[in-house]
C-alpha cells in the first residue's frame, strides 16, 4: 500500500528553444492547467537572422508532475516518488 501525497506536490512547467531563454512555471497542487503570463518567454540573445527579420523556431513546453508517497510499514517505512512528464512542441516566429 502506498500512501499518495499527490494533491500536496506543485507541478512545474518549463519552457526552452533555441530562440527563448529557457523559463518556469511552478503551479499550484492540483493544477490541472496554466496561462504563462505575457513577457515571461523572452526572446534569446541570438533569435536575430541577417536582414532583421527573426526565423521561426521549435518552442517545448514540458509539465512535470511529482508524487510522493510512503511506503507501508511492512517495508521499514520507506519513501517512493514517480514523476510524469509530457512535451509538446510549438512553432514559434519571434
Amino acid at each position: 500500500m502506498i500512501d499518495s501525497r499527490q494533491s500536496q506536490q506543485p507541478s512545474i512547467l518549463t519552457w526552452a528553444g533555441e530562440c527563448i531563454q529557457p523559463g518556469s512555471l511552478q503551479l499550484e497542487p492540483g493544477r490541472t492547467s496554466a496561462t504563462i503570463a505575457r513577457g515571461s518567454i523572452k526572446p534569446a540573445a541570438t533569435t536575430a537572422t541577417p536582414g532583421g527579420s527573426s526565423a521561426t523556431c521549435q518552442i517545448d513546453l514540458t509539465p512535470t508532475r511529482r508524487i510522493e508517497g510512503r511506503l507501508d510499514k511492512a517495508f521499514k517505512d520507506g519513501s517512493i516518488a514517480a514523476e510524469s512528464q509530457s512535451v509538446r512542441r510549438i512553432v514559434s516566429a519571434p
